[in-house]
Protein backbone atom coordinates (compact mmCIF):
# COMPACT_ATOMS: atom_id res chain seq x y z
CA UNK A 1 0.00 0.00 0.00
CA UNK A 2 2.77 2.53 1.03
CA UNK A 3 5.44 0.81 -1.14
CA UNK A 4 4.32 3.11 -4.58
CA UNK A 5 2.90 6.48 -2.75
CA UNK A 6 5.27 9.47 -4.08
CA UNK A 7 6.29 10.80 -0.45
CA UNK A 8 8.02 13.81 -1.73
CA UNK A 9 4.40 14.90 -3.68
CA UNK A 10 2.07 13.90 -0.76
CA UNK A 11 4.39 16.44 1.71
CA UNK A 12 4.69 18.98 -0.94
CA UNK A 13 0.82 18.91 -1.02
CA UNK A 14 0.25 19.07 2.84
CA UNK A 15 3.05 22.20 2.88
CA UNK A 16 1.77 23.34 0.27
CA UNK A 17 -2.09 23.45 1.73
CA UNK A 18 -1.47 24.11 5.27
CA UNK A 19 -0.09 27.64 3.70
CA UNK A 20 -2.63 28.37 1.59
CA UNK A 21 -5.30 27.95 4.15
CA UNK A 22 -2.96 30.02 6.60
CA UNK A 23 -2.36 32.42 4.53
CA UNK A 24 -6.09 32.36 3.87
CA UNK A 25 -7.38 32.61 7.13
CA UNK A 26 -5.03 35.72 8.20
CA UNK A 27 -6.10 37.89 4.67
CA UNK A 28 -10.27 37.22 5.64
CA UNK A 29 -9.79 37.81 9.12
CA UNK A 30 -8.00 41.28 8.01
CA UNK A 31 -10.68 41.78 5.65
CA UNK A 32 -13.45 41.32 7.67
CA UNK A 33 -11.72 43.34 10.78
CA UNK A 34 -11.99 40.46 13.47
CA UNK A 35 -9.58 39.68 15.83
CA UNK A 36 -6.64 37.90 14.45
CA UNK A 37 -6.00 34.17 15.59
CA UNK A 38 -2.74 32.86 14.56
CA UNK A 39 -3.21 29.56 16.44
CA UNK A 40 -6.76 29.40 15.35
CA UNK A 41 -5.40 29.95 11.51
CA UNK A 42 -2.57 28.01 12.17
CA UNK A 43 -5.14 24.51 12.98
CA UNK A 44 -7.15 25.06 10.25
CA UNK A 45 -4.53 24.92 8.41
CA UNK A 46 -3.14 22.13 10.03
CA UNK A 47 -6.56 20.53 10.01
CA UNK A 48 -6.43 21.08 5.61
CA UNK A 49 -3.57 19.82 5.43
CA UNK A 50 -3.73 16.50 6.96
CA UNK A 51 -7.27 16.57 4.90
CA UNK A 52 -4.96 16.72 2.01
CA UNK A 53 -2.93 14.06 2.96
CA UNK A 54 -5.27 11.68 3.83
CA UNK A 55 -7.10 12.30 0.50
CA UNK A 56 -3.81 11.43 -1.17
CA UNK A 57 -3.31 8.19 0.63
CA UNK A 58 -7.04 7.00 -0.31
CA UNK A 59 -7.12 7.60 -3.66
CA UNK A 60 -3.17 5.88 -4.37
CA UNK A 61 -4.68 2.81 -2.07
CA UNK A 62 -8.06 2.79 -4.69
CA UNK A 63 -5.70 3.08 -7.46
CA UNK A 64 -3.72 0.44 -6.61
CA UNK A 65 -6.67 -2.30 -6.19
CA UNK A 66 -7.37 -1.85 -9.77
Amino acid sequence: MFKEIDWKDLGERCIATFFETFLAMITAEAMTGSDQDLLRSAFVGGLASVLSLLKTVMKNYNNDKK
